[in-house]
């Protein structure tokens, strides 16, 4: 096992990472979560879960987009540390939130190698990698499988 630091919210959040991926692994303090939306896609889509997330005084820390012309759906993924207020915010506007995971927010610099100084603790572990993006202020967004919460219900391969 070996030691990870982080800076979250101006706050060094220090964990364990462990190999196992069983859950042992210490979780930091103020760890945030990611949620991934399914949009539909049709012009407006992404204001609306936006706009949904605004109205309710939610802030977001962090996003990125996966919306392909031709394809029925996309997924927009949230950082925040209110993932129940923004969940309920999104779902009251009529969108699906099929997945929640806590995440590490790790602060990098602006320089060539800092993002894979930050996998690398990821790798050693035999963590695998399930959502990678940039939030503000430079900090990188990793959440790994061991991190995934399953949600009840249907999922989009389902229908």
């Amino acid at each position: 096992r070996r030691l990870f630091g982080a800076h979250v919210n101006g706050r060094r959040a220090v964990g364990e990472v462990g190999s196992s991926g069983n859950g042992s692994r210490k979780r930091g303090i103020g760890m945030p979560a990611d949620l991934r939306v399914i949009v539909p896609n049709r012009h407006g889509a992404a204001l609306e879960v936006f706009d949904a997330v605004a109205a309710a005084g939610v802030n977001l820390d962090g996003m990125c987009g996966d919306l392909r012309r031709g394809e029925r759906w996309g997924y927009i993924h949230v950082l925040t540390e209110d993932p129940k207020g923004a969940r309920v915010a999104i779902e009251r506007a009529g969108f699906e939130v099929d997945a929640e995971q806590r995440v590490e927010l790790v602060e990098v610099e602006d320089r060539p190698g800092t993002i894979a100084d930050a996998l690398r603790p990821f790798r050693d572990a035999g963590r695998n990698i399930s959502v990678l993006y940039m939030a503000s202020n430079t900090r990188v967004v990793i959440g790994s499988e061991d991190m995934l919460e399953e949600r009840s219900g249907r999922k989009m391969g389902d229908i």
